[in-house]
């Protein structure tokens, strides 16, 4: 038997987590996400896989989605991808300086009309199409190292790479994927740094 707290998906299923590394880029990777796979290994998912980089061509990126039933990653444009995930997947986006619109009015809101894969129950209800989007703020305590490519029009601090091994970084996401986070509420409300 799986330990307590191991997410399920429908038909009794279990999870399959993929954390987003960003190596594929030059700004906001996850520095020692092994880490990070590990305890989600330990007490949410038995399969945690680490995309380094997202695939190519564009069907093999929408299938790493639809086969997912958790995502980490930095705040990025692979959180759109919350489009291809099954209607109980969990998504969480793990934000930098601040929280995105989008991302704090909720996934029924703007996901649900938007979800390809999306299909009404038979009974004619609908249910959002990933159960939970989290995009919270980064703990301040989180190590932060500067971006080797920062972009000069964006706020400072928001291209850094980020150790997700850092223990509160590890709890805040563990705590996400068990959903005891509560839903995004402030657009636009700057995290806390160090």
């Amino acid at each position: 038997a799986p330990p307590a707290g191991y997410m399920r998906v429908r038909d009794g299923y279990t999870c399959h987590a993929l954390v987003y590394t960003r190596r594929d880029t030059c700004r906001r990777r996850m520095m020692r996400a092994e880490v990070l796979a590990d305890a989600l290994r330990a007490k949410i998912c038995p399969s945690v896989a680490l995309v380094h980089a997202m695939p190519k061509p564009f069907d093999r990126q929408v299938r790493l989605f639809a086969n997912a039933s958790l995502v980490v990653g930095l705040d990025g444009g692979w959180a759109s991808n919350v489009l291809w995930m099954p209607p109980t997947a969990t998504a969480v986006s793990l934000q930098l300086v601040t929280q995105d619109s989008w991302q704090t009015l909720g996934t029924e809101q703007v996901l649900q009309p938007l979800h390809v894969g999306h299909r009404p129950a038979a009974d004619g209800r609908s249910d959002p199409p990933v159960s939970r989007f989290f995009a919270p703020c980064l703990p301040p305590n989180a190590t932060r190292r500067p971006s080797q490519c920062p972009d000069p029009h964006r706020s400072p601090r928001s291209d850094d790479d980020v150790d997700v091994a850092h223990p509160e970084v590890v709890d805040l996401v563990l705590r996400a994927a068990r959903h005891e986070l509560p839903p995004n509420k402030k657009y636009g409300a700057p995290c806390p740094m160090n």
